[in-house]
């Protein structure tokens, strides 16, 4: 998976895979997108909280915020992973 979350990576949606994951979440967590509270309602309701892109060595990973750290998607399971990627991909 790539941590690179620059405007073409973004602009991916239609071709929405592990790759691009990070930088399609950073874009609609981000208060400012048009598809933020339709992305943050899905999640949290077929989820129970809303991933988010946070930072990491290389870039920007997708993950949940924790008290004692970060627990990245990759890390959850491939059902959250998948979940993610078609709640990105019908709000995005």
């Amino acid at each position: 998976m790539t941590e690179d979350i620059r405007h073409a990576q973004v602009e991916r949606v239609s071709e929405l895979a592990w790759d691009n994951l990070p930088a399609v979440i950073d874009n609609l967590s981000s208060p400012g997108s048009a598809a933020h509270e339709d992305y943050k309602d899905a999640c949290e309701r077929i989820l129970g909280f809303a991933p988010f892109a946070v930072t990491s060595p290389n870039g920007k990973k997708v993950g949940k915020q924790t008290r004692d750290g970060v627990i990245y998607i990759e890390d959850m399971g491939s059902g959250v992973f998948q979940l993610a990627l078609l709640i990105a991909y019908i709000v995005g």
